[in-house]
């Protein structure tokens, strides 16, 4: 993996915690649930 592709990949997991730390401030657990059954389903 060269150093751009790095960057591009540590980029996107910083996104995602972003995403990760504010479905836990704002959703239920049920919500969060439904969510990853979507995400899931839709790969």
């Amino acid at each position: 993996m060269n150093n751009n592709e790095k960057e591009i990949l540590e980029k996107i997991l910083r996104e995602l915690q972003d995403i990760k730390v504010i479905l836990q401030e704002h959703c239920t657990e049920n919500e969060v649930s439904v969510l990853k059954d979507y995400i899931n389903n839709n790969k």
